[in-house]
């Protein structure tokens, strides 16, 4: 074909091919940023909310039986490993743990044994929804004599009693704990110094003298005091938030609390209560300071003036999410019991670990305990939650479609150009 009827036609090509090259590579580049974006959106803690449901519970529940099956190794007997582990909890006197591999007899070990169980736990039920206490009933006829004896013995209100007391006052005297009821020392003593406002007003004027007094302590005593009087700025969580701020302060004294979210809380309270504005307003009362000091007991019109300081440097944002914190550690103590709780701000890593330990406790009760201790952070990530679809989420999945439509786009685009100027040039 003559070289002559080629010519014009190249021209035509130019501008399309660099608009095309333009906007291909321009998908290529803004794609990926589009799609960490969505990622980072779906992680954030408005996104991922955990906000239990039916649905949600269900989901953590199966994924939480997978994770008990999977603690068996192969080739091992699943009986006698199951045996051991409640044995071994029982030996280490963490009762809830132990409870907890009890209840999860039926995922561990599975085939006919699950069946069995499955049907006395059913038969012990009445035939109607099955109840804990079944399961447990049922999944004990399966444990070796001598495990069972020691499982009931420590399960019983006098077994119970008799272990726990000695722990409790090791815990409530030296505000150290390894076990669930040191623990439950800790933070109960630690609740009653909580509610003391004479301490708070004595330790206030301490560190207004700069005194040695850490302002962790100082401020999450003084949230705990005053939450009662500030409903309103917690969004009415003031008593679930007040027994939360009880055990994580328990958690602080005893050393039992994880770096990062040591920071996550320090990050929060600083935000609720800003130790500049605290120590201003505490500062308006150093005159009294002056006065009682080295006091062993604060007048109420002065312990009323601390409260007041500490009300009046909150704010309310802050203190709306610090709130929301601790009544998720609230809400873990309370269905499993403060022990664990402590052991969860030991293990969890900043806000959202928190509302997974909520999920995990919710879906499966003592059974997160259990998987908790032997999973540690890896546990916590098996809750499951719905996706909110927020605006910036819909906006950068939105994106993200429309950069890898308009790619999708060109390339066809480009090839059917193509092989249309393969077939003119052809001709």
């Amino acid at each position: 074909m003559p070289k002559g009827k080629m010519g014009p036609a190249r021209p035509l090509q130019r501008p399309y091919a660099a608009t095309s090259a333009i906007l291909f590579n321009l998908c290529l580049l803004g794609g990926p940023i589009m799609a960490v974006n969505a990622v980072q959106a779906t992680l954030s803690g408005e996104v991922m909310g955990y906000s239990p449901s039916e649905a949600t519970l269900e989901l953590t529940r199966q994924e939480m039986d997978k994770a008990f099956a999977a603690l068996i190794p192969g080739g091992e007997d699943r009986r006698e490993y199951w045996a051991a582990l409640v044995n071994a909890e029982l030996d280490a006197q963490d009762i809830p743990a132990a409870r907890g591999f009890v209840l999860a007899a039926e995922a561990m070990l599975g085939g006919s044994d699950a069946a069995a169980l499955r049907a006395a736990a059913r038969d012990r039920s009445g035939g109607g929804d099955i109840t804990e206490d079944a399961r447990i009933a049922a999944a004990l006829t399966l444990l070796p004599a001598a495990v069972r004896a020691r499982y009931e013995r420590a399960v019983s209100p006098l077994g119970a009693a008799l272990r726990a007391a000695g722990e409790f006052a090791e815990g409530a005297v030296t505000g150290e704990a390894d076990s669930t009821g040191a623990i439950a020392g800790v933070v109960t003593s630690d609740f009653f110094v909580l509610g003391d406002v004479r301490d708070l007003t004595l330790q206030s004027m301490r560190w207004v003298n700069n005194e040695p007094v850490d302002p962790f302590i100082l401020t999450i005593s003084g949230v705990g005091l005053t939450l009662t009087a500030a409903t309103v700025m917690t969004a009415g969580q003031a008593a679930p938030a007040r027994a939360g701020a009880s055990v994580l302060k328990a958690a602080k004294r005893s050393g039992q609390i994880n770096p990062r979210l040591l920071r996550h809380f320090e990050d929060r309270l600083e935000a609720a209560v800003p130790q500049a504005s605290l120590r201003r307003e505490l500062g308006g009362l150093s005159r009294q300071a002056d006065e009682f000091a080295d006091v062993a007991t604060p007048t109420t019109g002065q312990a009323d003036g601390v409260l007041g300081a500490f009300q009046r440097a909150m704010r309310s944002d802050g203190m709306a999410a610090l709130a929301d914190d601790l009544t998720q550690v609230q809400a873990i103590a309370q269905r499993t019991s403060p022990g664990f709780a402590v052991k969860v701000l030991r293990t969890a890593e900043d806000a959202t670990d928190l509302r997974r330990a909520r999920q995990l406790v919710d879906a499966g009760g003592d059974r997160a305990a259990a998987l908790t201790k032997h999973g540690g952070i890896k546990a916590l990530r098996l809750a499951k939650t719905a996706v909110k679809w927020t605006n910036e989420l819909m906006a950068w999945v939105g994106g993200l479609i429309g950069m890898l439509g308009a790619l999708l786009l060109t390339a066809i685009s480009v090839l059917v150009k193509s092989f249309t100027y393969r077939a003119k040039a052809g001709r």
